[in-house]
């Protein structure tokens, strides 16, 4: 535990639900390649293709409507998701 919280995890991997509720999903998208020693993958994204992608440091990817676009629905404060 005192190495642990002295050095920090080996990699941090955070992940938005939606690319995949199971690792098994997620393992499909992302293929091969590493996250090396206390390097950092951020996907805050639905959907991705990763294939042999080696991260020395920090990669981060944003989408701002990770879901896909909202609209507002006529005559209501609401907004709801729209699909391509």
């Amino acid at each position: 535990v005192s190495e642990y919280l002295e050095k920090g995890p080996s990699f941090v991997f955070l992940f938005h639900p939606a690319l995949g509720p199971l690792w098994s999903v997620i393992s499909q998208k992302i293929r091969g390649g590493s996250l090396g020693q206390q390097s950092e993958l951020v996907l805050e994204i639905s959907e991705v293709d990763m294939k042999d992608v080696h991260i020395e440091g920090s990669l981060t990817v944003h989408a701002s409507d990770v879901m896909g676009a909202t609209v507002k629905v006529p005559n209501s404060a609401q907004r709801e998701t729209k699909y391509s």
